[in-house]
């Protein structure tokens, strides 16, 4: 079950992904957790494109996670999982009882004029997902902010996660 990364970004596959972070984490199995993309071949096929021969590709809805991770419990198996979204992270912890102990906040925005709250510099949240965040450090989650493997890890203190920002 070695998830090596564990990360929130809308982006999904993208290039700070394939040329960052999977060669960086020797990554031989990117696991996109997004309910829309599964239902579209299309998007799957596009994202997968990119992805290293050496790296399979999986494409599942928050509840089909756990029991993935759990097939291939062989120590030579790196995972780097990418949720979609806050809802999607929160329900594949809260639904499954599966400890997602450290999950890197990437890029996450909100259109404009969706009232929001700006945890880092790339990433925001509207009010419920503020909750979901809490909940999910209340299960003992740790969240930090860090686009690629040289750049700063920022740990981000789970007091941000409050509605209104004060």
């Amino acid at each position: 079950m070695p998830v090596v990364l564990a990360r929130i970004d809308q982006k999904l596959i993208h290039g700070q992904i394939l040329s960052g972070w999977v060669p960086f984490l020797d990554v031989n199995e990117i696991v996109v957790v997004d309910e829309d993309s599964t239902q579209s071949p299309l998007i799957m096929r596009i994202m997968s494109s990119g992805v290293p021969a050496t790296c399979a590709t999986s494409f599942l809805t928050p509840d089909r996670l756990s029991r993935h991770l759990r097939t291939g419990e062989d120590d030579a198996l790196r995972r780097l999982v990418l949720f979609k979204d806050v809802a999607g992270a929160k329900e594949a912890m809260g639904s499954q009882d599966l400890p997602i102990w450290s999950l890197n906040l990437g890029y996450y925005a909100h259109l404009p004029g969706i009232r929001c709250v700006k945890i880092h510099s790339f990433f925001s949240a509207v009010e419920e997902e503020l909750e979901q965040l809490a909940w999910m450090a209340s299960q003992g989650t740790e969240f930090y902010a860090q686009s690629v493997p040289n750049s700063p890890r920022v740990v981000i203190n789970p007091d941000k996660f409050v509605w209104p920002w004060p």
